[in-house]
């Protein structure tokens, strides 16, 4: 057999990295055969150190995601096994509140693709959110401590969650399959909905500038309530496609009035996204009804429909 060992230290902008471990594959005579590298047994660890944690997360490509200060961060990676093989990996990221881990096992080549089994752990981190921001406004973030268990092949994504994300409750699983359109199924609990940002985020309907005014063509209603934006709306998530079964505890919907352990079905299509709420309590009664948007053309439609029974009139329209 033939060992290589490796010891690599150097710099990129702010950041240092250090890159040491070994390679061992059989030989003929004391030459190395790079063409069994695949099958070589491997021990890796590596490790990055930046003064800025904004530059460790663009050199890894999280800055897109997740908003860091600029205190000093640090990742740091081991990997053991074959190449061509299964590796078991074991990975962390901290800055500042910060931290991310990862562990488990991979296969980045293969005939069936790459894969991976990862237990992911996610504390402190403050999310980017989806929605589309106007350049004078800042990010809107979301506080985001989860835990996850990801299974990955080249064709589905299957990951189970919980924790909580914006102050609330989550939990479920959701599997993602990749093919055209991308589709999506699964269930997800949540303590409180927020309705009005999540039909905001699905819809694409954009974030105001700063002292924008509203549309002149909003109407009465949107001009009262100032939420009618004169920026188109983006395509939101009606690029993908499948089903999520929904519970939420509390869907508050005005100050003082919420609809409590609502559950119900987001169905999404190309053209169409559709939430059917087949149960929930409101004001003392049962509740239940539909919501839909549809795209046509380059406009956009909405239906909606609600449903009670045995509700205190006197709490829904108080006074």
């Amino acid at each position: 057999a033939t060992t290589a060992t490796f010891k690599i230290d150097g710099r990129a902008g702010v950041s240092r990295l250090a890159l040491q471990g070994d390679v061992g594959t059989a030989s003929d005579g004391g030459k190395l055969d790079i063409a069994a590298l695949g099958a070589a047994q491997m021990n890796v660890s590596g490790r990055v150190d930046a003064d800025e944690g904004v530059a460790l997360m663009d050199l890894i490509g999280l800055d897109r995601f997740i908003a860091v200060d600029k205190r000093p961060g640090r990742l740091t990676l081991t990997a053991k096994g074959q190449l061509g093989g299964d590796l078991v990996v074991d990975s962390q990221l901290a800055v500042g509140a910060l931290g991310i881990s990862a562990n488990g096992s991979m296969r980045v080549s293969g005939g069936a693709g790459p894969s991976a089994g990862l237990n992911l752990k996610i504390v402190n981190a403050n999310i980017r959110s989806p929605r589309t921001l106007p350049a004078d406004r800042p990010a809107e973030l979301l506080p985001t401590s989860v835990s996850a268990s990801v299974d990955l092949t080249d064709e589905t994504l299957f990951t189970e969650v919980a924790g909580t994300v914006a102050g609330t409750k989550v939990a479920g699983r959701v599997v993602l399959r990749n093919q055209q359109p991308m589709t999506l199924d699964g269930d997800i609990e949540l303590g409180t909905l927020d309705l009005p940002a999540a039909i905001a985020v699905a819809i694409g309907i954009p974030t105001q500038s700063a002292g924008a005014n509203v549309s002149t063509g909003a109407g009465p209603l949107g001009k009262a309530l100032g939420l009618w934006p004169a920026e188109p709306f983006e395509r939101g998530l009606l690029r993908l496609g499948g089903q999520l079964s929904v519970k939420a505890a509390q869907v508050p919907l005005t100050a003082k009035l919420a609809a409590r352990d609502v559950r119900g079905v987001l169905r999404i299509g190309e053209s169409q996204l559709a939430l059917q709420v087949i149960d929930g309590s409101m004001a003392g009664g049962r509740m239940g009804g539909e919501l839909v948007f549809l795209r046509h053309g380059d406009g956009l439609i909405a239906r909606s429909r609600i449903r009670l029974t045995d509700a205190n009139a006197a709490e829904i329209l108080p006074g």
